[in-house]
């Protein structure tokens, strides 16, 4: 079972990674064309699955104790190669050809909130040390409703900081997307506490069917929510997570068994094979493909033409991300052979 459970988790990374370079061809490559559905899916897409995946297996219990995630490991593997890759690429960027409007400094890069893209292994670690503390805590806590309290009051805390006490501190830590995914991260924290009822709500079909009526509902408020002036703009989070909740429901619905047939198998098919390999080294090129990404802006006004339509731009950001990410992985075998690069650019501890 546990092994059924990691392929499936692999696979549904695999996907998540895909997607994240697939957005990066269109809004770095190609550029100025984030209007577009497909990007504004991905965008809505990727990171949540990420989150959720981080949440799940952080968690971790024994004789009825949350087990203290090891920070000195997850530093390694997070800030170490945020460090380290994300000033390397502030000096390849001038010369990457690219016209995103992205900082060459250092300073710049660390004061952006999405820090040149970077931001997500910053935020990973942020999450971790707060669930540390959170966890901590919550092992001398016995009454649940207490503790229920204690996260809640530690988002609220978080997002009073972030956008009340907004500064260049909660820039340097990108806070407001810590707020953003810290529900995700905790759901995911939650659904491997009691997984016996997360698997049983995933499989239910009357819930998955919901699931894909609210989440295209709220997918297409939470993208286009200008086109609903009646409604509070602070409701946006609220649908935000919804959709991230149904966004879960669906990916594990359709890939837990798909993946489980697969590997029932005695040979899994080449396509899945791939997809579980590319989970597997997501960290690596989430840091590494940024340098790969090539000036695709020839295409732009053809796709405008084209209405930026959903078929077009998939296929041209698909067939680019998937050459891309097999140029990734070859640079990241060479580097792995490095026990000290290895450790400070793909963060293998």
């Amino acid at each position: 079972m546990s092994k059924q459970r990691l392929h499936h988790f692999d696979v549904i990374k695999g996907i998540a990674i895909l997607l994240v370079v697939m957005g990066h061809v269109l809004i770095m490559g190609i550029h100025d064309i984030d209007k577009a559905f497909l990007f504004k899916l991905i965008d809505k897409t990727h990171m949540p699955l990420f989150f959720f995946i981080s949440g799940y297996f952080t968690f971790k219990t024994t004789e009825n104790k949350i087990i203290l995630p090891n920070i000195s490991s997850r530093f390694k593997q997070l800030i170490l190669p945020f460090l380290c890759v994300s000033a390397l690429w502030t000096l390849y960027f001038p010369h990457s050809g690219l016209e995103s409007p992205l900082s060459s400094s250092l300073s710049g890069l660390y004061l952006d909130v999405w820090k040149n893209g970077y931001w997500f292994t910053l935020c990973l670690f942020e999450l971790v040390l707060i669930y540390f503390v959170l966890a901590a805590i919550l092992n001398k806590i016995s009454n649940k409703i207490i503790s229920v309290l204690l996260i809640l009051l530690t988002f609220v805390a978080l997002v009073f900081v972030s956008y009340i006490f907004k500064s260049n501190i909660t820039n340097y830590l990108s806070l407001e997307l810590v707020v953003k995914f810290m529900p995700i991260f905790i759901i995911g924290a939650l659904s491997h506490k009691y997984k016996d009822k997360f698997d049983e709500i995933i499989s239910n079909n009357n819930i998955f069917t919901l699931s894909i009526l609210i989440g295209g509902i709220t997918l297409y408020y939470t993208c286009y929510f200008w086109e609903f002036p009646l409604i509070l703009k602070q409701f946006k989070f609220i649908t935000t997570i919804i959709y991230q909740i149904c966004l879960i429901v669906i990916t594990f619905n359709v890939i837990k068994p798909w993946a489980k047939t697969e590997f029932a198998q005695e040979k899994p098919s080449w396509f899945i094979q791939k997809l579980q390999l590319v989970g597997k080294e997501s960290l690596a090129i989430y840091l590494l493909h940024y340098f790969f990404l090539f000036p695709m802006t020839w295409l732009r006004q053809p796709m405008i033409e084209m209405g930026l339509g959903f078929v077009p731009l998939l296929v041209v950001s698909l067939i680019t991300a998937i050459m891309i990410i097999a140029i990734t992985l070859m640079v990241s075998h060479i580097i792995s052979k490095s026990k000290y690069l290895s450790l400070i650019l793909l963060g293998k501890v």
